[in-house]
């Protein structure tokens, strides 16, 4: 691997420059979306400076149920209104190049509205100057088209916001003084809106095109008790007076900005009104500007300061160059596989599964092969198409990482010994003692990313499930009431909260995992664990037990000598240990039995050679001896000639024979070794009748070899899991033993934590240490990580798994692996590739610029963090995708029968995917009938939609519930975006039945229909593709340039998949050619 130093500076200034024209979506606060917003035009402000609704309060309720005049807020102002498609429009004609009209069209994500700016007010309207947050896109906009782009970089920004704080400094002062020279209140008013949105412009150099609002008004409710607002006035004298305003500020003097400590007095003018605590700012959008901006600065800092670590995954992320082994789908690659498998690097933790589920062969090479690969520190990816067990694979990483942490449990001579000296931090104001964990404990923090929320979110959601658990470990218990209370579905009505028991299906087992991020799941995540208690809830008899964190431990503690119980776990997971390794060694000694058996088998083939070449060589000397010609021969020459020949024949002979001998002697003493050894496994291998082992004469693509990892067992995976259930017992049993030991203090500031009211970087590390000992897996998308983990550094999370990575752009992950000691790049690049909300001639632009010929590998329009993992992954082939290395790829499919999985594996994997099973056509009867191409023509309107399609899926709607009386268990999909419109506005203006609710068929059609973007990560038994476009050969050569999106659609579907669409346009088109051979038309 070669790491260029300028190179990686170059790349990451690439990447954060192409995040500076990132814009954020606020669709949340158009008419008819979200309540408590209200929107002005520039022309109604105009027309009624008294509009807003501190002045008229009556306004108040246009922003929705139970928003009333008489009731306090505080106020978010959104300023510089513009539509997010104006970065494509405006840059038009500063680029030429052309080529990615229908690729930008149907991947970009800017649709809706973005802002400028954002600033608050108190609850007397006052102006906040303090929290105003300035969007990086507009200025970055501006700086392009006036050709400063080397000026693109965030100490720019941040020096040119400074001159805009300044310049709005002065905008409030001359705006304070007219308000005191007339007496009226200090309440924000549309003059010096105008002032600001004129200053807005001048400072970004931006100008957009088309302007929706003038400014759109969020209501932020104040919860502590106060007396009913008043209306504030604006009279008509002061109105008049505020016509001035553009002149006083013209003729101002610059000003300098008050300190910190000054403006606080100035502009909080009722501190209760500004605790966080009153508001009620949920749905307030956090930040206008890319996630990912400051942490690529960190990165890029560190690096110019050659303060990035050698084995820093983010280091080995931006290699330059790198050395691939031998290609896994080699003669040479199949002997890595084997040695890889070797039962030595079995890992002892495997996760609490049925033991009849064994790893397939690419899984365990997997684990195994990353296990010492990044033992140090460092990257693997691991590819993984839909259905091959990303997440059954993880599950056993985290299984593995809990088992080693509690082996260092298990050798504590007391509970003490598990800490260090006691340790003061600062929590927000106060000073906290608590106690820091040994170093042996550290480093198995585990954290999962993704840019696909749903995606994330589920596997901390699967993760504590009983669903989860194998059979022989139903009843294992991990602080569950705990994990319960977490996934209880918990509703609040007037101050009271309501809490349900869960579902069967969903019931936990486990506080192993929490889906934390944003804020809103950390507060949810915090009232949950920490604060609300069922005792304070409305519950039901089941819900009633669910308890808090420390109710848990207390209810644990509760009776019992909790250090004899810690003690007792400490033995009971020594013996699983002691359990596991016998078995390991056992299939180890079959493992050398089954080489000693093929040793056996060359030196008997061997052996026979010999035999066979001696009885040749001695049959020939017979016949040659036979043709011996008597002594009186009058050919007394040749007679002397041919006596030599047999001479030296006999000697041959005789080696031949030794050969031979020695061969028939090596032979017979090593079967009796093996014969031996043979009798001396006979119970182990009874134990272990079903583990298999390499064997180069049989051949590893086959189905059957590669459904079952080399050297497992149903014992050997029995008694890992039952380690790793033991695992979890000793951390209950060692936290219960802790708690009343110091270690209450540390939990009892999780709360803080979580607030992110620990300001110091190493105090922070301590505790988040500490909350990582008690739940080992946090889940957070990829814009969370840098607010989450903000005080973290380098090489501070232990493991990093990155879930989905094939839609994440490379800059995404720049934060999470500079965090991460090691990572784990998990996902698939012929599926979806990411979501552009940049203009690619943007970003290729600036890549070129720094880049050169380079820049394609580093491109966020061309590749994603899956590709660039992979790229530097030694462990992989390039058998599979045209020009692309797969790092250690997965192969056994298991979830869609057929014929999804022969089409996908055909158009997607080069056919080098294997079923799971055998039997993967699905026979039974079924209202649709088989997978079918259902050739449904018709006229496009609006553009790829068509109508006869849209109604034919109702007409399979009808069908479906006049037989079952229940909606299908299916996704309704479309490569379009206008088609997926289409289909929701037909579907739902004309789907009625007396057995379905309007109300339940709208969230139906909510969370099932889609383009093929919305539904990566998920499955369903049935999909409908909707292929519209029947006129539009661009739109649809476009779907079919690669693999990905049919791949996708497809493979969505367990049991059966529809199409729909014009076969004309579409069936000879390159993968949809595929589909169409494999499936019935109609």
């Amino acid at each position: 691997m070669d790491f260029n130093r300028d190179h990686a500076l170059k790349v990451l200034s690439f990447w954060q420059q192409a995040e500076f024209f990132n814009t954020l979506d606020l669709k949340n606060l158009l008419p008819g979306a979200d309540d408590g917003v209200l929107q002005f035009t520039t022309e109604e402000l105009k027309d009624k400076p008294t509009c807003l609704p501190w002045f008229d309060r009556q306004r108040i309720r246009a922003a929705g149920k139970d928003y009333y005049p008489n009731q306090q807020f505080a106020y978010t102002l959104y300023l510089g209104i513009f539509n997010r498609s104006e970065f494509a429009e405006q840059t038009k004609t500063f680029f030429t190049e052309e080529g990615h009209d229908e690729d930008w069209l149907q991947r970009r994500q800017d649709e809706g509205i973005t802002c400028c700016a954002k600033i608050k007010l108190n609850a007397q309207a006052e102006l906040q100057p303090e929290s105003l947050e300035m969007s990086t896109a507009p200025w970055a906009l501006g700086k392009l088209l006036q050709g400063q782009v080397d000026k693109l970089n965030k100490d720019d920004f941040d020096a040119d916001v400074d001159k805009f704080r300044d310049r709005l400094h002065q905008i409030n002062v001359a705006a304070s003084n007219i308000k005191t020279e007339k007496q009226i209140s200090s309440a924000f008013t549309c003059f010096e809106l105008f002032e600001i949105l004129k200053l807005l412009s001048s400072w970004a150099y931006f100008k957009p095109n088309e302007i929706r609002f003038g400014v759109i008004v969020q209501l932020n409710r104040q919860y502590k008790e106060q007396s009913p607002a008043t209306e504030l006035m604006l009279p008509e004298h002061a109105i008049e007076s505020f016509k001035r305003l553009p002149l006083l500020i013209k003729n101002a003097q610059l000003i300098e900005r008050d300190t910190p400590e000054k403006l606080d007095v100035v502009e909080t003018t009722d501190k209760v009104n500004e605790d966080p605590q009153n508001l009620d700012e949920s749905s307030d959008v956090p930040i206008l500007n890319s996630f990912y901006i400051d942490d690529i600065a960190m990165a890029f800092n560190a690096i110019k300061k050659n303060k990035l670590l050698t084995a820093s995954p983010l280091t080995q992320f931006l290699a330059t160059k790198v050395t691939h082994a031998t290609d896994l789908f080699t003669k040479d690659g199949e002997q890595i596989i084997a040695n890889k498998l070797r039962v030595k690097n079995t890992p002892l933790g495997r996760w609490p599964d049925d033991k009849s589920h064994t790893m397939s062969l690419m899984q365990q090479f997997s684990i195994n092969t990353l296990e010492e690969h990044v033992a140090a520190g460092g990257l693997y990816s691991v590819n993984g198409p839909p259905g091959t067990g990303k997440t059954t694979m993880l599950r056993d990483i985290i299984a593995a990482n809990v088992v080693k942490r509690a082996s260092v449990l298990s050798k504590l001579k007391n509970i003490e010994a598990s800490f260090l000296l006691d340790t003061g931090i600062k929590v927000g104001d106060e000073m906290v003692i608590i106690k820091p964990l040994i170093p042996e404990l550290c480093g198995y923090e585990m954290v999962v990313v993704s840019s696909n929320n749903t995606a994330v979110e589920n596997i901390t959601k699967e993760l504590p499930q009983n669903k989860a658990l194998g059979e022989d470990f139903s009843e294992l218990n991990y602080l569950k009431t705990v994990a319960q209370k977490v996934a209880a579905n918990v509703i609040e009505k007037k101050k009271q909260k309501y809490m349900s028991a869960l579902p069967e299906q969903d019931d936990c087992w486990g506080f192993i995992a929490a889906a934390l991020g944003n804020s809103g799941n950390r507060r949810r995540f915090n009232s949950k664990v920490f604060f609300d208690k069922a005792i304070n809830m409305t519950c039901d008899d089941v819900s009633k037990n669910y308890q808090t964190l420390v109710e848990a431990i207390k209810f644990c503690a509760n009776g019992c000598d909790v250090v004899l119980e810690f003690k007792k776990a400490q033995e009971k997971f020594k013996q699983a240990e002691k359990d596991v390794n016998q078995a390991l060694n056992d299939i180890a000694r079959l493992e050398r039995l089954s080489e000693l058996k093929r040793k056996l088998t060359k030196l008997h083939i061997e052996m026979l050679t010999r035999e066979s070449i001696y009885q040749r060589t001695l049959k020939y000397l017979l016949v040659l001896e036979h043709k011996y010609l008597p002594w009186w021969h009058y050919r007394i020459f040749k007679r002397c000639k041919q006596k030599t020949v047999i001479k030296e024949y006999r000697k041959l002979v005789a080696r031949k024979h030794s050969d031979f001998s020695l061969s028939q002697s090596e032979y017979n003493l090593f079967l009796v070794e093996v014969t031996q050894e043979v009798e001396a496994c006979a119970v182990i291998n009874e134990t272990h009748h079903d583990v298999t082992f390499y064997d180069e004469n049989a051949e590893i693509d086959s189905a059957v070899v590669q459904r079952k990892a080399f050297g497992h067992s149903q014992h050997l995976n029995l008694v890992r899991s039952t380690l790793t259930a033991s695992a979890f017992e000793l951390h209950q049993a060692w936290l219960v033993a802790s708690y009343n030991s110091g270690f209450d203090k540390n939990i009892n500031k999780f709360s803080e934590l979580l607030k992110a009211n620990i300001a110091s970087p190493e105090d922070a590390k301590i505790m988040w240490q500490s909350f990582f000992m008690i739940c080992p897996v946090v889940s957070s998308a990829f814009a969370s990580v840098a607010n989450q983990f903000s005080k973290l550094g380098q090489g501070d999370i232990g493991w990093l798994f990155i879930d989905e990575s094939g839609q994440a752009t490379p800059q995404q992950a720049v934060g999470a692996l500079f965090r991460a000691k090691r990572a784990i790049v998990v996902g698939d690049p012929l599926q979806i590739e990411p979501v552009l909300t940049t203009p690619p001639e943007i970003i290729e632009n600036l890549g070129r610029r720094l880049l050169q010929d380079d820049w394609l590998t580093w491109s966020p329009t061309i590749t994603s963090v899956q590709e660039l993992a992979d790229r530097v992954n030694p462990f992989g082939t390039n058998k599979i995708a045209l020009d692309k290395w797969l790092g250690s790829p997965l192969r056994v499919h298991r979830r869609c029968s057929d014929p999804m999985f022969s089409i996908a594996n055909k158009i997607a994997y080069n056919s080098k995917m294997l079923h799971g099973s055998n039997d993967i056509r699905e026979e039974d009867d079924f209202v649709w009938g088989a997978s079918t191409w259902l050739n449904i023509q018709g006229s496009e309107e609006n553009k790829h939609y068509v109508p006869e399609q849209a109604e034919h899926v109702l007409g399979m709607l009808y069908q479906y519930v006049n037989r079952h009386g229940e909606l299908p268990e299916c996704y309704i999909i479309s490569p379009f975006t206008k088609v997926k419109l289409g289909l929701i506005k037909h579907l739902k203006n004309n789907f009625s039945h007396s057995e379905i609710s309007n109300n339940y068929f709208e969230d139906w059609l909510s969370e099932r229909v889609g383009t093929v973007h919305t539904f990566q990560g998920k499955e369903e038994k049935l999909v409908i593709f909707v292929l519209g476009a029947s006129d539009s050969a661009g739109a649809a050569s476009w779907a079919a340039s690669k693999p990905n999106l049919l791949n996708v659609a497809l493979t969505r579907a367990k049991k059966r998949v529809y199409l729909i669409g014009c076969y004309e346009m579409w069936s000879s088109l390159p993968y949809f050619s595929d589909a169409f051979s494999h499936l019935h038309v109609k």
